[in-house]
């Protein structure tokens, strides 16, 4: 097996390749129209890549969950897969949530900047307007 200093400088490369495929991934999302989905999809490729999952029952050692639940899936049945499966399926639902929760947060607060900038200029306007007839008269 590995020692623990290899394991943790094969999470550092993993990371690393993470981090450069996540950059990839939101390169080819930019070009989607509807941000929610692109939030959701970027929310969901995080929890695929980002959950850990032990390598064996009672292990010290951990792997990405998507490499666990293929390998057990591929090599011992469809059951097997469900060990790392599930927590899979619910780190990337988690995520999605949460990328969608923060995009709708950042939506409302950008419409609230919005009508308080155009609130601000039309009060502006009317003070302007009433300037310029209070200089006339």
């Amino acid at each position: 097996m590995f020692t623990a200093s290899e394991h943790l400088h094969g999470w550092l490369v993993y990371g690393g390749g993470a981090v450069l495929g996540l950059l990839c991934w939101w390169y080819l999302l930019i070009k989607l129209p509807v941000k929610p989905i692109r939030s959701l999809l970027f929310g969901a490729m995080v929890g695929a890549l980002c959950m850990p999952w032990p390598t064996e029952d009672g292990g010290q050692f951990f792997a990405p969950a998507w490499l666990i639940a293929g390998s057990d899936g591929l090599f011992d049945g469809a059951d097997a897969f469900w060990r790392a499966g599930t927590p899979l399926l619910m780190a990337i639902a988690g995520a999605a949530m949460v990328a969608l929760i923060i995009q709708i947060a950042f939506s409302i607060k950008a419409d609230s900047q919005q009508k308080a900038s155009a609130t601000v200029k039309r009060a502006r306007e009317r003070s302007d307007k009433q300037r310029a007839g209070a200089s006339t008269v």
